[in-house]
């Protein structure tokens, strides 16, 4: 699994909407992940149909959502993306809207 940056604890913002765009790929998956004003991180891990590979991509998951959950954001809703279809082009797009609700 390779990461470009690792999540900070504390977003120098704090925004209250972080937006996550999946690219599902044939034999990775990239995450990009934005934060308000701040620099985009990304994430990308293994995937395909095998155990060998499917196991990776659900620990690449596992491991970001559960940091944002840890940081207080929930899932609020997904924008189910189209694809681009070819034989090395799969591709399927996806974006995660997380939110952090407001402290009492």
């Amino acid at each position: 699994m390779a990461w470009n940056s690792t999540l900070a604890v504390t977003a120098p913002e704090d925004p209250t909407v972080v937006v996550v765009r999946v690219l599902e790929r044939t034999s990775s998956i990239l995450v990009v992940i934005a934060r308000g004003t701040a620099t985009p991180e990304t994430v990308e891990f293994a995937n395909g149909s095998s155990d060998k590979r499917a196991i990776p991509a659900a620990i690449g998951y596992q491991l970001f959502i559960s940091k944002l959950y840890e940081q207080g954001y929930t899932l609020q809703s997904t924008i189910s993306g189209g694809g681009k279809g070819g034989v090395d082009n799969d591709i399927l797009y996806s974006t995660l809207i997380f939110i952090k609700s407001p402290k009492p």
